[in-house]
């Protein structure tokens, strides 16, 4: 058993290298060969599977992270991975269902949090969202992108005066970022706000045509 986990080791940190030097056909065929060593390793199958996920190939990554939680149904970082890969493949009930699971085993996974209220967004769960956002802006921050999204998230909701007060906050700190959020708290799924929009260019200092 030693001899099989250094001989796992090795390939797994010759997989890492060529991932780590572009070489992604390389790479793959590491960490297949890794996952495929006897007895099957879960971290082995996890690593293929995260790689397969960024590499663009959310089918077959969601394979390998399936024989992770076969193996161990409590597996986070495999939970969290399979919520990202179904969010890609447009698969929002599952994402939600999976990230869930992930909170339920570790409240504050920021990695959760964040997949969360993304797909409950996506679901058009609203609460939900919003509570993902801002559970993650205490642990963490939000960058640019969530922020818009947790605006749109609370415009939805009725907070109008919540997501007034953190668009004028986040158009004074970042003037940059006003014209996308101008198209965050105008362009929503459905109605229930009323918004002048030239006062709120005038008062993120931008020009609406």
């Amino acid at each position: 058993m030693a001899g099989t986990l250094e001989k796992l080791a090795k390939v797994t940190a010759q997989a890492v290298e060529a991932h780590q030097a572009g070489q992604s056909d390389k790479a793959e065929r590491l960490f297949r060969k890794a996952a495929a060593m006897k007895p099957p390793q879960p971290q082995a199958l996890y690593n293929l599977g995260v790689f397969l996920r960024q590499a663009g190939k959310p089918r077959e990554a969601l394979a390998a992270f399936n024989k992770v939680l076969t193996a161990s149904p409590d597996h986070l970082g495999a939970l969290v991975e399979s919520g990202f890969a179904r969010l890609s493949l447009s698969d929002i009930e599952l994402a939600v269902g999976l990230f869930s699971q992930a909170l339920e085993i570790s409240p504050e996974d920021p990695d959760a949090l964040a997949g969360l209220a993304q797909s409950a967004f996506q679901a058009g769960d609203w609460e939900r969202s919003v509570a993902g956002y801002e559970n993650l802006a205490r642990q963490t921050g939000l960058g640019e992108e969530a922020q818009l999204i947790r605006i749109r998230a609370l415009l939805e909701t009725g907070r109008a005066d919540q997501a007034r007060s953190l668009v004028t906050m986040l158009g004074q700190a970042r003037p940059a970022l006003a014209g996308d959020l101008l198209k965050a708290v105008t362009r929503r799924a459905r109605g229930g706000f009323s918004l002048n929009e030239e006062k709120l260019a005038n008062e993120l200092g931008i020009s609406v045509s």
